[in-house]
């Protein structure tokens, strides 16, 4: 079965503890376990947390069409793990769909911008009209209020007053032609006047009181009908100018606005013809893809029909949005790894530690804890053992560190100055406490201890214990 990497290490520490005991032996005669000791000392200890995992980068970047629309297909593509600078070629795409595209959108916007032209010329030719056509019914308008003003205060009143006059005229002649013809009745009777004179005056007062009844009646009709007629007919005119002007004013308005609607929308046309032309331009630009970072182009898998997957090629067609490449920024490193939930206690962010890669053994880096797991999952071996994923930044970086090479890790959980130290294999723990065998001549001692920090090959003493005091590596 597949051992964790933290198990390898343990074993590795294990052996080495047990070949140390083994030489120790190989110069000795047999001897009883009290008699194998082993001599607390004053030391430093440092106490690290030991584990194994893989480099990947902080920041990548997935490179893949922008392309609205339908399938486009590559034409070029970076080889398979190249180094790229900032700005180097990644893919292209075919642009003769595009091309050929815009060549038809532009003829478009020429026909429509011809079109727009006419219909500009059509509005203003619309105005124009309107223009001269509402000057004309103004001028109606004032010629009409002109004639009803001249007849209801000048023709028509001057009219009537001529009527007037003419009437009085022919009735004060006709009253005079009554007094003569009463005058020379008298003289007639008198014998002064002749009948033939009386009959002659009888015949004027006749002629004047006819020509006084005509008159009369001229006045009375011109004033009672004719002139209210005539002054009704001018109003009308007036009216039916204004009635005409306001028409006008509609039609025309109207007509304009038809032209500049159809003005509008053979603009609103043309402006859609240039968003379409500038969206493919837009494809054309995005046709050519370059690397926003340096790094490592990395091409990801693409489904290839019938559920499976292959890198991608030249000649394949891809959507918006499907990823092409993977560019990992190797400006910044980060290190994947898990630890032991029993280790888990220890570890905090912020933790420093030491990192080297298998690949370059001479390579170290300073790093820190950056992150840990919030759920333990199971060792892949299913020993029933569980683990918390951990993530540490690495310090600097190096131009050959690849993504997903094997980093072996050593956080720094704590440093001791100066403390009283024993073999682990001299502590024997029941429970919760903890106790070693010291030597006194030649008897051992079963003595409690105050342990504290260990690593992997030494113990702590906080109390119990001083340095130099032997311990034997097992009771009598």
């Amino acid at each position: 079965m597949k051992k964790h990497p933290y198990e390898l290490l343990a074993l590795a520490a294990l052996l080495i503890a047990l070949i140390l005991v083994f030489v120790f032996l190989m110069g000795r005669e047999p001897q009883r376990a009290q008699d194998l000791y082993v001599t607390a000392e004053r030391r430093n200890l440092t106490i690290r947390v030991e584990t194994i995992g893989a480099l990947e980068a902080e920041n990548a970047h997935v490179i893949s069409s922008s392309i609205p629309g339908d399938k486009v297909k590559i034409t070029k593509l970076v080889d398979d793990g190249k180094y790229v600078k900032a700005g180097d070629h990644l893919v292209s795409f075919d642009v003769t769909v595009f091309e050929e595209e815009i060549a038809g959108i532009l003829g478009e916007i020429k026909v429509k911008e011809a079109a727009l032209e006419t219909a500009r010329q059509s509005v203003q030719w619309e105005k124009a009209k309107l223009e001269r056509s509402l000057k004309a019914a103004e001028y109606d308008i004032e010629a009409a209020t002109a004639a009803h003003r001249k007849l209801e205060n000048g023709d028509g009143p001057i009219k009537l007053a001529e009527l007037d006059l003419e009437m009085q005229e022919k009735r004060k002649a006709y009253r005079q032609s009554q007094a003569y013809l009463r005058e020379l009745r008298t003289l007639v009777e008198s014998g002064v006047s002749s009948e033939g004179e009386l009959k002659n005056a009888q015949d004027e007062k006749k002629n004047a009181r006819h020509l006084y009844e005509t008159a009369r009646r001229k006045l009375d009709a011109y004033r009672d009908y004719v002139f209210p007629s005539e002054l009704d007919a001018a109003t009308a005119l007036l009216q039916q100018a204004e009635t005409e002007l306001d028409q006008l004013q509609r039609s025309g308005a109207h007509a304009v606005a038809q032209a500049e609607s159809a003005y509008n929308e053979i603009g609103q046309a043309l402006d859609a013809l240039k968003d379409k032309s500038e969206q493919v331009r837009a494809k054309l630009e995005r046709s050519a893809i370059v690397a926003p970072v340096g790094g490592f182009a990395i091409h990801a898998e693409i489904y290839a029909g019938g559920g499976k997957r292959r890198k991608p090629r030249i000649g394949d067609e891809v959507r918006r949005g499907q990823p092409l490449l993977h560019l990992p920024d190797t400006s910044a490193y980060l290190v994947k790894t898990q630890i032991p939930e029993t280790d888990l206690h220890r570890i905090q962010p912020g933790l420093t530690a030491d990192i080297s890669v298998d690949a370059y053994p001479g390579l170290r880096f300073g790093g820190k804890v950056q992150h840990l797991g919030v759920l333990a999952e199971d060792d892949e071996a299913d020993t029933g053992r569980k683990y918390f994923h951990i993530t540490l930044k690495l310090d600097g970086a190096d131009q050959r560190l690849r993504p997903g090479m094997t980093a072996r890790v050593s956080i720094l959980i704590e440093h001791l100055e100066d403390v009283v130290v024993a073999p682990l294999h001299a502590v024997f723990h029941e429970g919760d406490s903890a106790t070693v065998y010291r030597m006194n001549g030649k008897e051992t001692e079963k003595t409690p201890v105050e342990t504290g920090a260990r690593d992997a090959f030494f113990m702590e003493i906080r109390a119990g214990v001083e340095a130099g005091d032997r311990l034997a590596l097992g009771a009598d």
